[in-house]
């Protein structure tokens, strides 16, 4: 079943809450889809809950280290250019 913007109720960064038929299913953002998380009753309770899950899914992602070996912050494309020239010609290209 395909999803409408319309059945999206709550969204963040990490994840977002649909409008089932009969419930409220949480779904985790991925690269090339989104999976679901979790589901719960089709109520105001269960919506405030779907919306708690998604709100402590994305802090949980937020405190997580970055990966290792992942930069911390991102370059210029000057910069990166400058650094490739350093490690291949050396010299001259590192001041």
């Amino acid at each position: 079943m395909a999803t409408r913007e319309s059945d999206i109720v709550y969204e963040t960064g990490v994840c977002w809450v649909k409008r089932d038929r009969n419930s409220y299913t949480v779904f985790r953002i991925g690269v090339t889809h989104s999976t679901s998380d979790s589901a719960y009753k089709k109520n105001a309770d269960g919506l405030s809950i779907a919306k708690s899950r998604c709100d402590y899914l994305t802090k949980r992602a937020a405190a997580q280290p970055p990966l290792k070996g992942a930069r911390r912050k991102s370059m210029t494309a000057a910069q990166l250019r400058d650094k490739l020239a350093c490690k291949i010609f050396g010299g001259k290209a590192c001041r």
